[in-house]
């Protein structure tokens, strides 16, 4: 289950979007991820609103190593040399 909490550090207020989860019968946070301020949460609604995104200043990858990995093994086997025929006709 995911919700949105709000935590105090130093007199100002910052947002997280938290998912739960049982873990041996018991809840626990899995996730948590940074949203930012309520200002920061508005601007993006704001932009979002408007459809215009901006671009973002950077990128966080969690999960590379798979797709590199099943990239490389794709590359010694060959298949992206294989084409690729219609059996419909």
């Amino acid at each position: 289950m995911a919700s949105i909490t709000k935590h105090r550090n130093k007199g100002h207020y910052y947002y997280y979007l938290v998912e739960s989860a049982r873990v041996n019968g018991k809840p626990r946070i899995v996730s948590q991820k940074y949203l930012g301020t309520a200002g920061n949460i508005a601007e993006s609604v704001e932009f979002m609103r408007r459809g215009s995104i901006p671009e973002p200043k950077y990128s966080k990858v969690f999960e590379f190593g798979a797709v590199s990995a099943l990239f490389d093994l794709a590359e010694r086997l060959g298949i992206r040399n294989i084409t690729v025929v219609n059996l419909r006709t």
